[in-house]
């Protein structure tokens, strides 16, 4: 069984006037069935071949992004801080999406194959970005090989069960630990991390023990949550959280909570409705707040009116906490374009204090320290317009992010003339839907993995020294 192209398929469906004998209506649905299985096939080779296309501009894009990473030509820009921010700025790329096609970039240079089939449209960047964190110079050529006869979701649950055996021989757990936190922008916080299998268990143990003690106190489950156990085990979570606070005795007393920052209008306070924002996190109900000020929240109020926020004295070089406050959640990032900084910011004055500039919000912006430290080096210059802030250079070239320009051959006409020819089988995986167990092919793959490397001289050869 194997993946069949349109072509492969249209053989296989029969003659347009079967040799059957057929009432009227049969003979019509017939012919209705043929038109449309004529019709999918014809939009899924061109959907494929499309496919095969983007997969080569793709390749020449990451060819070019790792010339332009080898010689540093991100440092000639002024106010750009790293080769992710110059594909922020340049290509629109998210900060994520851009230090993945830098990583992409940099490790491909280490393997031949894969770069060939990315090169030529069989493997998507997906694909590439799976080979490339798990594949070695002795295994790459029977790991392209797999890709190309593995769906994208296979190849996926493939590799992870390759890092999985990789991490047991290696025992990497424990140095690829990590936790981070989130607000979000709907009132939620959000929690994701990995830890080595005996921390995980340590963790296990304590939330399992919390809800023993919820138990124990009849606690009833809340059935109003999408799903209740789930809920029982996040409130286990804040149990094992205040318990910490508290040194261990689970309830915090009320000189000992932390004070929880809230940004809000004085009616959201006051219990009428409404929006607020917690500090460093992110919106919340007028319900939330409520709910914190009655467990003894100490609240640090940013005064709006009219949507204005009250500044400081003219005299005052520094903004105060509130104005900070306010600061930070009006920019929330490095105000520089392209940059998405959001540790350490540093206040600078738009209009420079020791030229007059006043501390009001108006008139401030938050900048990293490298930002910051290149605008009072005089390499980069703002200034305030009816648009908004204008960037300028060292050569008074305007700092912005460029946009995108489609002009130009398309992707298709590129690759003719870079030699490529791709077709609607070009990216069309091997395998064809027949079932089989990934578990057991990392298995093997991994056995054979050993044996490469052992053939390399790479580990040493299991037995007795002679």
């Amino acid at each position: 069984m194997f993946a069949m192209t349109g072509a492969q398929a249209k053989a296989l469906l029969g003659p347009s006037k079967p040799n059957l004998e057929l009432t009227a209506t049969e003979a019509q649905r017939y012919e209705a069935h043929r038109a449309r299985t004529l019709e999918r096939l014809d939009l899924e080779d061109e959907i494929t071949t499309q496919q095969a296309e983007l997969n080569a501009g793709t390749a020449r894009l990451v060819s070019l992004l790792g010339r332009h990473l080898a010689k540093d030509f991100w440092k000639d820009h002024d106010g750009l801080t790293s080769p992710a921010t110059f594909l922020t700025w340049k290509l629109g790329q998210t900060p994520s999406s851009g230090a993945q096609l830098l990583n992409v970039a940099t490790l491909l240079e280490d393997f031949s194959l894969i770069r060939e089939s990315f090169a030529t449209g069989e493997l998507s960047l997906p694909q590439v970005k799976i080979l490339v964190s798990v594949a070695e110079t002795a295994t790459e050529a029977e790991l392209v090989e797999l890709a190309r006869n593995l769906s994208g979701a296979q190849l996926s649950r493939f590799a992870g069960h390759y890092r999985s055996a990789l991490r047991l021989q290696e025992d990497s757990a424990h140095k690829e630990r990590y936790l981070s936190t989130r607000h979000n922008d709907d009132g939620s916080w959000t929690i994701s991390g990995r830890l080595a299998s005996e921390h995980g268990a340590l963790i296990d143990k304590a939330l399992d023990q919390a809800m023993d003690e919820m138990r124990k106190e009849d606690t009833p489950l809340d059935y109003d949550a999408h799903d209740p156990w789930g809920a029982r085990k996040a409130d286990a979570f804040m149990v094992v959280a205040e318990s910490f606070l508290a040194g261990g005795s689970g309830e915090r007393k009320p000189h000992e909570r932390n004070t929880v920052v809230i940004h809000a209008d004085l009616e959201v306070l006051a219990g009428s409705g409404g929006i607020g924002k917690i500090e460093g996190g992110g919106i919340t109900s007028g319900g939330t707040i409520e709910r914190l000020l009655c467990g003894g929240a100490s609240v640090i109020e940013m005064l709006h009116k009219d949507g204005n926020i009250v500044h400081v004295d003219k005299k005052r070089r520094l903004p105060n906490v509130p104005m900070r406050r306010a600061l930070e959640a009006r920019d929330r990032c490095c105000s520089f374009p392209g940059c998405s900084r959001t540790a350490r910011l540093q206040t600078h004055h738009t209009k420079w204090y020791s030229r007059n500039g006043d501390t009001v919000m108006g008139n401030l912006g938050l900048y990293c320290w490298a930002h910051h430290r290149l605008i009072h080096d005089g390499k980069v210059t703002i200034e305030k317009t009816d648009s908004g802030l204008l960037f300028r250079d060292s050569h008074d070239k305007v700092i912005a992010k460029e946009p995108l320009k489609a002009t130009g051959p398309n992707v298709a006409e590129l690759n003719r003339q870079r030699g490529i020819q791709v077709s609607e089988e070009t990216c069309l995986p091997g395998w064809g839907g027949e079932p089989g167990d990934l578990k057991y092919v990392a298995d093997i793959y991994l056995i054979n993995r050993h044996v490469s490397l052992r053939e390399a001289g790479k580990v040493p050869v299991e037995g007795p020294d002679p």
